[in-house]
This record gives C-alpha cells, structure tokens and sequence, in this order.
C-alpha cells in the first residue's frame, strides 16, 4: 500500500492564513507566495529537477515546522505526481487495473480515475511505471504495455489511445514500458524502440503520426529538450541495435 501525503511548508515572512489539520490558523505556505504552482512533467517544468522560486530558505524559521494536511492511500506503481492547477494526477494500480487518477491539491478527495487497461504485475514491482505529462487541458500517460492515451484533465475522459507495441511493431521491455511523453509544441515525442520507430512525433490532439525514426531497443529513459546552436531539439538515450 502506497500513501499520497500533503505537507505545508511554512514561512515566517507572510501574514496569510490557512489551516490547518487540527483546525488552527497557520501562516501561508511558501509554495503558495512564490507562485510556482506547476509540476506538470516528470521531473518538473523543464525537465531538470529544479523547482522555479523566489523564496528560498536555509532553515526553518521559529514556530514554522511543515505539518501534515491529509493523506491519501493509493495503490501500486511508480509513476510521479504531477500538479495542474489545483489538481493532483498520477497513475497507480488497484485491482488488477492500471488508472491514472485526478485529486483534490488541498483536500486529497478524488476527482476522477480512468482506466488504463490491465495491471503490469512484475519482480521489481506492480503497476505503472510512466509520469503523466500535462499540456493545457490534456494528460498524456503511457501504461505499462505501451498504450499511449490522451486525457482531458476536466473530465477524465479518454480523447485516444495509440498503441505502440501494435502500430510500431515494438517488443515490450522486460521491466514494462516507463518512458514519459514529451510535448514540444504541437509534437508530443515519445521514446518508442524496434526498426525506424526508435522516436516517435504524433499529433497531441489526435494521435496520429506525423513522423518517426531511428533503431534501438525499447528504453527507460524519458527524453527531454534543450537549444543547442540556436535550434530547440528533443534528446534521449537509448540503446541502438
């Protein structure tokens, strides 16, 4: 069993109120005076780790200790969460089934869960093993055997599914497909694997292809873009034939 915990962080500088579990005001969280309320990929806006703010601390100020606000028992996987506005999204197994699932930020109530097809069940650990994208008002998620859905993040309604195992011919890795999608304008990259479909561009919207291209084995690493010499590009590792 897996649990999706909330922890305020708190700051001394901020005369706002919240509060908190036992029902006390608190003074306003730090993550809330800086603005940066989007987590919307895997490893945060721009793929490096780094979380974007104007406040920054060295130690707890007096009287300012993070508390706990709710948590939430979820099921298997190893998908990250991702924030959208005032939701949180990530994708988990229960009962046999693979969902990415939709919750409150500050309540921790569900607000929906599609399903994902059939739980990934495996010796290093069951489940999803892909992040959620978020673009707008869509979720881009990649379930363990290759099904690449879009999602509106509004509803929790499926806008279309691609497989990649059954339209690119890819071979499924041992440990399940983990890749997370990539978006890049109207481009949503994905890391594929077997004979010129290594990376693959579809439409965002709808899911078809626009282009595809390389050899190698079907990876875990997730690609990420960066501007070299001037042009923007999508780089990613893998493993060629």
């Amino acid at each position: 069993m897996f649990c999706l915990l909330l922890i305020h962080f708190l700051s001394s500088t901020s005369n706002s109120k919240i509060m908190n579990e036992d029902g006390q005001t608190k003074k306003e969280s730090i993550s809330s005076q800086n603005g940066n309320n989007e987590w919307s990929q895997y490893r945060g806006p721009n793929r490096d780790g780094v979380a974007i703010s104007n406040t920054s601390i060295k130690a707890w100020p007096n009287g300012s200790q993070p508390f706990q606000v709710w948590k939430k028992p979820i099921g298997e996987g190893f998908s990250g969460i991702v924030i959208a506005g005032e939701q949180l999204i990530t994708a988990f197994a229960e009962d046999d089934t693979e969902f990415l699932v939709s919750f409150e930020k500050t309540t921790g109530k569900e607000i929906w869960r599609t399903a994902l097809g059939e739980m990934f069940v495996e010796e290093m650990g069951n489940g999803p093993r892909s992040t959620p994208t978020i673009d707008g008002d869509f979720a881009y998620i990649l379930n363990s055997y290759g099904d690449l859905y879009c999602v509106s993040i509004k509803s929790g309604k499926q806008i279309w599914k691609v497989s990649l195992t059954d339209k690119f011919k890819i071979k499924r890795p041992l440990r399940g497909f983990s890749t997370c999608p990539l978006i890049l304008g109207e481009t949503l990259i994905i890391h594929g694997g077997g004979k010129n479909s290594a990376f693959i561009g579809l439409n965002k919207k709808t899911g078809k292809t626009i282009w595809k291209t390389g050899e190698s084995t079907a990876g875990h690493s997730s690609p990420f873009t960066a501007v070299i010499n001037n042009v923007e590009q999508s780089i990613e590792q893998s493993i060629y034939f």
